[in-house]
């Protein structure tokens, strides 16, 4: 935090002398206006700029200046099939034709669209893996935009053109990172290969949950068991968090500090017992409000915003089915595997559970 104070503040008394760049995978680091409680001193400061996916012409550039060392040559529509299947994104076009390479091994050659179709399952097949760490990067930090993308996979234009209306924010990100196109000023994904990829996601999660939602036994009690386990990790770890977080910020008074979140009957209720003992008696929610209402001493250990951590513990407390005997449709069920999923990433470290030093 001091470094980039004093580089905002060298940047604005030396009349454009100074200037730098920060490069990343997003403009994270620019967009929030507080970092651990203090003003971010890079926020406004910096106005994102998005390398935009390359046209035909570069992508023939490319593929030229490669393949020549190679004996490789494409045919002159081949350039603009690759455009349509992966929307000008450079690292999955090299690699998508790295892969084609691969698979036809004569040399010299000149590629052509029936190649890459006859070749094409094996070559998205390969690219899996990239396409789903693209899709990870914009579901950890940009959970409502990846909502979209999935939305406009489903054909949910509609629905998608509202909240674009309502948080143009969203549309800026996805077109910065060329997932999204507009066509005649409606939002269209600009790589089939992510279309198929998050049709495919959906219908392993359709099965998997049909699986456990339908059936002669219909076993609710699996899901049951599954969302205890997920929301009691979590708990835990809050539990754990909460009683080592107030006891280093407030010391002695940790206790009253605890109680003042709380409602006035619970207060009198849990005041009997002592600072170790008190935390067996708190339910879930009142754990979750403690967390929200004492943000500044906890934020460091979320790599998220208070937004976005407030909807997902919400949802995961309002979905207690193991506890109350009820059922849940397959929607919501999905939906809550994104929030205990999310909650767990976005906790600090390597994005896994663990417990405070």
């Amino acid at each position: 935090m001091p470094f980039w104070q004093i580089m905002r503040s060298i940047h604005q008394t030396s009349n454009g002398k100074f200037t730098f760049i920060i490069s990343g995978v997003n403009p994270k680091s620019v967009e929030d206006e507080s970092i651990g409680g203090y003003d971010n001193p890079l926020f406004a400061l910096i106005k994102p700029f998005f390398l935009k996916p390359f046209d035909e012409k570069s992508v023939r550039t490319m593929l030229r200046m490669l393949g020549r060392y190679m004996e490789v040559k494409f045919e002159s529509d081949f350039y603009s099939l690759l455009i349509k299947t992966y929307g000008g994104h450079p690292f999955l076009v090299r690699h998508a034709c790295s892969k084609l390479c691969e698979l036809i091994t004569e040399r010299p050659i000149e590629f052509t669209q029936e190649d890459f179709y006859l070749n094409k399952k094996q070559i998205n097949l390969s690219l899996q893996k990239n396409v789903k760490q693209i899709l990870n990067i914009l579901s950890v930090w940009y959970p409502n935009e990846y909502e979209m993308v999935v939305y406009l996979s489903k054909g949910k234009f509609d629905t998608v053109e509202y909240y674009l209306k309502e948080h143009p924010e969203f549309l800026e990100h996805l077109l910065g990172y060329g997932l999204v196109t507009l066509v005649n000023n409606k939002p269209e994904l600009s790589l089939l290969i992510l279309s198929s990829h998050l049709k495919k996601e959906k219908q392993k999660d359709d099965i998997e949950i049909s699986s456990l939602l339908k059936g002669d036994d219909y076993e609710i009690e699996e899901i049951r068991s599954e969302i205890s386990r997920k929301r009691n990790r979590i708990e835990e770890w809050i539990r754990d968090l909460i009683r080592a977080g107030l006891r280093f910020k407030y010391g002695n008074k940790c206790m009253s500090i605890l109680l003042s979140s709380l409602s006035k009957d619970r207060q009198k209720v849990l005041c009997r017992f002592g600072y170790e003992s008190v935390f067996k008696e708190l339910y879930f929610n009142e754990l979750i409000s403690i967390l929200f209402n004492n943000w500044d001493v906890f934020q460091n250990w979320f790599s998220r915003d208070l937004g976005d951590i407030k909807t997902w513990l919400k949802t995961i407390n309002e979905f207690r089915i193991d506890a109350h005997a009820k059922e849940i449709d397959k929607e919501d069920l999905v939906y809550l595997r994104i929030c205990f999923k999310n909650v767990e990433k976005s906790l600090s470290g390597s994005g896994e559970l663990g417990r405070p030093n």
